[in-house]
């Protein structure tokens, strides 16, 4: 049971910064409200509950990602940070328009999730990081309580979201302008550390 309780408090540890998925998980909930920000919600613990499963059969297998391809990736998700954050900044209406032609928030934030390479990456490092990384029952244990963590968080992000439910443009734009700075120094943050 412990390796549950450590899974949740290390996902909420690694899942409560903001980063470009989260941040379009609030613009989603303020311009759209509370179902729609609800399944986006789902959508990206979903895609944690997905892609966890690979994971654990690349760390299992004894394998992960050769530290060059894990670097790469790294810094091409910094990278992506940056230009991401600094066209929030530079056109914040711009974002506004993308979240709006979101049709079904589920889907898309379960493709996003498990498609990004960088999201297995971040899970096969955090398993891989593991003390008991060669205890596959205590592995599952501890990643289940990872993706719990995903489970709670993402839907109570999504209803405070939606809570600040505010149409006007000047408040929309303050929120693209901080998730473009956080996405920026997040950014600038991991290519700082890899060097």
């Amino acid at each position: 049971m412990h390796h549950v309780l450590l899974g949740i408090a290390v996902g909420f540890i690694s899942i409560i910064p903001p980063g470009p998925v989260t941040m379009t998980l609030l613009q989603l909930g303020t311009r759209h409200g509370r179902t729609p920000a609800l399944r986006g919600a789902l959508g990206i613990a979903f895609g944690d509950l997905t892609i966890v499963w690979l994971a654990l059969a690349i760390v299992a297998a004894g394998s992960t990602l050769p530290p060059a391809a894990f670097l790469a990736t790294q810094l091409l998700a910094a990278a992506l940070l940056i230009g991401l954050g600094l066209a929030m900044l530079a056109r914040p209406s711009a974002c506004a328009a993308v979240v709006d032609r979101i049709e079904r928030p589920g889907r898309a934030f379960f493709l996003i999730t498990s498609l990004t390479p960088t999201v297995l990456g971040a899970w096969i490092a955090v398993l891989a990081a593991m003390p008991f990384a060669d205890d596959v029952a205590m592995l599952i244990r501890f990643a289940l309580g990872a993706v719990l963590a995903s489970f709670l968080w993402h839907p109570v992000l999504a209803l405070l979201a939606s809570r600040l439910s505010d149409q006007r443009p000047s408040t929309q734009q303050l929120l693209s302008r901080a998730g473009g700075t956080v996405m920026v120094a997040m950014g600038l943050a991991a290519i700082a550390t890899r060097f």
